[in-house]
């Protein structure tokens, strides 16, 4: 209501918002779903919005994001939705190429742009847009499970036990953690401390049928 009001009042043409408060808030997840609003610019640090209709419509129209949001909220939905779809992952990754381009605080960016990576199977594609993001975030979150998962997938399994190990390091309660390394263990040939990782895994979460299905598959080996 106090947006609502500041607008009414001076109508605003454009809003710079930081993309990090103390206080948090929902300034941009409320102008992600303003149809009067277009994102023109974000990177780590703010997003820029200009008005639909005021004194620079024609650079809203002509630089406006179509999928990326600068907010939280909306980005649960996208990310549902690229992975469903070619061809939202194509438009997606066309916007998150530019706005990694855009700025030298690109680590939200490449960040996303590896997840598109990992739907699509682009795995050292993947573990490069991670390892850059890191440099300019380097608490991004989970960036070492993801880069672990695409060495993996990607056939470097000493790579992924490394980056698997530096999560855990990082992220003390990971869950995943046991069952990661075990998988890369496995991928490495070391049979013997895989099946250790295993059930270290199923100790933690005796519902994970992966880790089950894994182990048994590893009797008499």
């Amino acid at each position: 209501n106090a947006w609502r009001e500041l607008d009414r009042r001076y109508r605003f043409d454009w809003v710079i918002w930081p993309r990090r408060t103390v206080t948090g808030g929902s300034i941009l997840d409320f102008l992600d779903s303003d149809s009067r609003w277009a994102l023109v610019f974000a990177d780590d640090i703010a997003a820029l919005f200009l008005r639909r209709d005021g004194a620079d419509s024609a650079l809203a129209a002509r630089h406006a994001y179509r999928l990326l949001p600068a907010g939280e909220v909306a980005l649960g939905a996208l990310s549902e939705a690229a992975a469903r779809d070619t061809a939202t992952r194509t438009q997606l990754r066309d916007e998150l190429e530019r706005a990694a381009a855009s700025s030298e605080w690109n680590g939200s960016a490449l960040s996303l742009l590896a997840n598109v990576d990992l739907f699509e199977a682009r795995w050292a594609d993947a573990a490069r847009h991670l390892e850059t993001a890191r440099q300019v975030m380097p608490d991004l979150g989970r960036a070492w499970e993801r880069i672990g998962l695409a060495k993996l997938h990607g056939g470097d399994p000493r790579g992924a036990l490394d980056a698997f190990e530096r999560e855990q390091r990082a992220r003390r309660g990971w869950r995943e953690a046991s069952f990661r390394r075990a998988q890369a263990l496995q991928a490495l040939g070391r049979i013997a401390e895989a099946r250790v990782a295993y059930r270290a895994a199923l100790a933690r979460d005796p519902a994970n049928a992966e880790a089950r299905d894994s182990l048994a598959a590893l009797r008499g080996r």
